[in-house]
């Protein structure tokens, strides 16, 4: 509906005042996705290695493939610590 929202504390379960849409505040996809059968309420803030799109083979495992997945989890859990801050 576009309604403007804001996150102020809680958990990633939002429901917008307006339409009463329910969705992630991560991925912003619909709630119903987040359930037991897909992966679980939390599957935004969990990282997947091997789901990552880093381009970088599971197997590599060259000094720089390793920097590069390195890189990524780092990023993964800094942009959920970020999102956390800015919430509060």
């Amino acid at each position: 509906c576009r309604s403007r929202i804001e996150k102020n504390q809680g958990c990633n379960h939002m429901t917008c005042s307006t339409c009463k849409y329910e969705f992630c505040w991560i991925c912003m996809g619909d709630w119903n996705e987040h359930g037991a059968s897909t992966g679980g309420y939390y599957k935004c803030n969990k990282f997947d290695a091997g789901g990552s799109s880093s381009g970088v083979a599971d197997g590599d495992q060259s000094d720089a493939a390793k920097a590069k997945r390195d890189l990524d989890r780092y990023l993964h859990f800094y942009k959920r610590f970020h999102a956390h801050q800015e919430a509060q």
